[in-house]
């Protein structure tokens, strides 16, 4: 009987979070609605197979996957082949979930305050200052609607590109090795260089 109420509670909030994630009213509803499945998720209890299956729905609602991945590779992306393509796609995305899951279990000593947010016709930008007992960070997430829902495109992490960052640093690899040493680097990699190990915050510019 309890594991039919669990269930039925999570169907519950699953139907629920689909119909704010997919509402255009606003874009930063459903990025909280997101990262709160997020946090069910890594906090129910569950096996690490079916939490892994379940977060991962979560991460593709709410990000733009094949965009990303064809923006941090960039000029290389038309020269894979289909096959490659999708292997980075996969394994970018592995990546991705790694980084999400290390900051996530920091949330609860972290303060989320809202700044801004801009809403086009299909494009947004919802701004967070983010903050701890001793760093802060200037989070801007760009969402395009897409697929009837709004999804993350990009990350500024204190005016520094995600993508870009990740372009630069991907490039460096291809260029001076293969992109198969990018294949085998990105499938054990837990960290951003360039924004410093797991995503860790740094201290932001005075606002």
């Amino acid at each position: 009987m309890w594991h039919s109420v669990v269930t039925g509670s999570r169907d519950a909030w699953r139907a629920l979070s689909d119909a704010l994630i997919t509402s255009r009213a606003r874009p930063e509803d459903a990025l909280r609605t997101s990262l709160g499945r997020m946090k069910t998720v890594l906090a129910g209890g569950r096996s690490p197979q079916v939490m892994r299956v379940e977060f991962r729905r979560v991460l593709n609602d709410v990000l733009h996957v094949p965009h990303v991945a064809r923006g941090v590779l960039w000029a290389h992306w038309g020269r894979l082949t289909p096959t490659d393509q999708r292997q980075f796609a996969a394994l970018f995305t592995d990546f991705l979930e790694r980084l999400l899951i290390a900051q996530l279990r920091q949330l609860r000593w972290v303060t989320i305050r809202p700044v801004s947010e801009v809403v086009g016709d299909r494009t947004a930008s919802v701004t967070w200052r983010v903050t701890t007992s001793d760093a802060a960070a200037v989070l801007e997430y760009r969402l395009q609607w897409r697929d009837g829902r709004w999804k993350i495109c990009d990350v500024m992490v204190n005016g520094h590109s995600f993508v870009a960052g990740c372009r630069e640093d991907f490039d460096q690899t291809i260029r001076t090795s293969s992109f198969r040493a990018l294949i085998a680097d990105l499938a054990r990699r837990d960290h951003a260089g360039f924004l410093g190990p797991g995503f860790t915050l740094t201290a932001a510019a005075s606002q």
